[in-house]
């Protein structure tokens, strides 16, 4: 196998700053092509190319080429943006033609993770980043000595994630680099979607709400819904199209009874299912156990006071319960 090393010398377009690189590629014998597996990486097609050095230096000028194909009959060189680890290197059915490619050497990636000046420097392997240090370019990571694609390397050991936290190109997802994927355009859907009751139609039948004012959701992504003019808690399962009482009277019924709610305003729910209601006009938090039919009595009086504050906020509970009401928070234990 021939390898051909070319050595040229880049200037800077308004500084006076040179930098040199040295390419090395080798060649394949004679009676071989390149196959590719993706049209995109074929980054370009020239014709009239007089000899093979012309060819690779046509590659080597190019900082996207790392393998090239030439036929010396047709005089057509053709340029690839992908290692020849990343195609096929097969028989050709010319015997004029034949494959160079990038022979990869520690030596190329020496400045990584080094100081740069971003404003200017350039690098054929390598990136200067916006921290001003030497990086991986897009889609590659850092190996411990080369840059490699991350499709054709894994990273399984904690010095090679270090490697990777390091490279702004990637992310360690736990057991592996990927590539970073920028959000360019997020924002809201122009349009909300009902996922409980009907639009614009109130009722206390199962499938719809009168007036909802607090919600809850499980690590399941089930809404408990305070149904406050319903007085009465609803569970909805993600994409029902009716909701399940789980406090108060599944009917609509208000009252002041362990059974019943007066508007309720607030609920949350624990890991083991058990609800706690803000009962607003009872002046009161319930605590309706998972699958109980009536509410136990945690917090409040239980009665309708003229002047009273009215509970509305709720939070999750732990041991405690915080609540608060519509002038001052405190604290019930």
């Amino acid at each position: 196998m021939l390898i051909i090393t070319i050595a040229f010398l880049q200037s800077f377009i308004l500084t006076t700053n040179q930098q040199q690189y040295q390419v090395q590629f080798k060649l394949t014998s004679f009676g071989m092509t390149f196959q590719y597996p993706n049209i995109s990486d074929l980054y370009s097609v020239q014709s009239n190319v007089f000899s093979t050095i012309h060819c690779t230096m046509v590659c080597s000028i190019e900082p996207e080429c790392q393998t090239f194909d030439y036929d010396i009959s047709s005089n057509v060189c053709r340029i690839f943006s992908i290692w020849s680890y990343q195609g096929t290197i097969v028989a050709s059915t010319s015997s004029t033609s034949l494959v160079g490619f990038v022979e990869q050497t520690i030596g190329l990636y020496s400045l990584y993770r080094k100081p740069c000046n971003s404003s200017i420097d350039t690098n054929r392997y390598l990136l200067c980043t916006s921290d001003n240090l030497w990086s991986c370019r897009a889609q590659l990571v850092y190996n411990g000595s080369v840059c490699q694609s991350d499709v054709a390397y894994s990273y399984t050991t904690v010095s090679y994630q270090q490697e990777c936290l390091q490279n702004h190109t990637m992310v360690w997802n736990g057991t592996s680099c990927s590539p970073v994927v920028v959000a360019t355009s997020l924002k809201w859907n122009a349009t909300g979607i009902t996922v409980a009751g009907v639009t614009a139609i109130s009722g206390s039948t199962p499938d719809k709400l009168y007036q909802p004012w607090g919600l809850s959701i499980d690590s399941n992504g089930t809404l408990y819904i305070a149904d406050s003019h319903n007085c009465r808690v609803q569970k909805w399962l993600r994409g029902a199209p009716n909701g399940t009482t789980v406090a108060g009277q599944p009917n609509g019924t208000c009252g002041y009874g362990l059974s019943f709610l007066s508007t309720a305003q607030g609920v949350t729910v624990d890991s083991n299912g058990n609800v706690y209601v803000v009962d607003t006009y009872a002046n009161r938090v319930q605590l309706w156990s998972y699958g109980a039919s009536f509410g136990i009595m945690t917090a409040g009086t239980g009665r309708e006071l003229l002047h009273s504050k009215k509970k509305r906020f709720f939070t999750e509970p732990k041991k405690d319960l915080i609540l608060g009401t519509r002038s001052d928070p405190f604290l019930v234990l």
